[in-house]
């Protein structure tokens, strides 16, 4: 990877894109942001237009395996499973998808962590927003907490080129 005036140069197949050094925001949850995004059918339609598996397969899978996460994170179609009232949340419970509405994420017996992230293309750097959390017994461990500094460099270099940002949907 080539350094060029403090910013860093991915370059992987037909894909080339920068992003400047900076620190990566961790973003509250947003319903409202999880609405916006399509359900199954059409996030499969529009990963197959914007060629979204050979970027998956080259730029994404190389960042992995340069920062040594490709046994910590894994990647996964974001799409919606229903829409969610303004006070809930997607939580996994047994292997089933239901929403909660949860002022504190603190429950008796365990607590509910983020699982799945939304990475956002914003000015300057990738955004990161939880999307699906998972209940967790207080025995098991409380999950991946993307705001610590060891996660940082993959986070900044994690920002999908412009052809797979979605501004519209297929069906739009």
């Amino acid at each position: 990877m080539d350094r060029q005036r403090g910013r860093r140069l991915i370059r992987a197949r037909e894909y080339t894109f920068t992003n400047p050094i900076m620190s990566v925001q961790v973003l509250p949850y947003s319903v409202e942001k999880y609405n916006k995004v399509p359900v199954l059918g059409t996030s499969a339609q529009d990963f197959q237009y914007r060629q979204g598996e050979a970027f998956v397969l080259s730029s994404l899978r190389l960042l992995l395996f340069e920062y040594k996460l490709s046994d910590t994170f894994g990647v996964v179609l974001l799409h919606r499973h229903f829409d969610l009232d303004k006070d809930e949340k997607l939580v996994d419970y047994n292997n089933q998808a239901t929403s909660c509405r949860l002022q504190d994420d603190e429950l008796v017996g365990g607590q509910v962590v983020p699982v799945s992230w939304r990475v956002m293309k914003t000015p300057g750097s990738p955004d990161v927003m939880p999307f699906e959390f998972e209940f967790r017994p207080l025995s098991k461990d409380k999950g991946i907490d993307l705001a610590i500094p060891q996660y940082q460099p993959f986070l900044k270099d994690l920002s999908p080129p412009s052809s797979l940002v979605a501004t519209k949907t297929v069906s739009d």
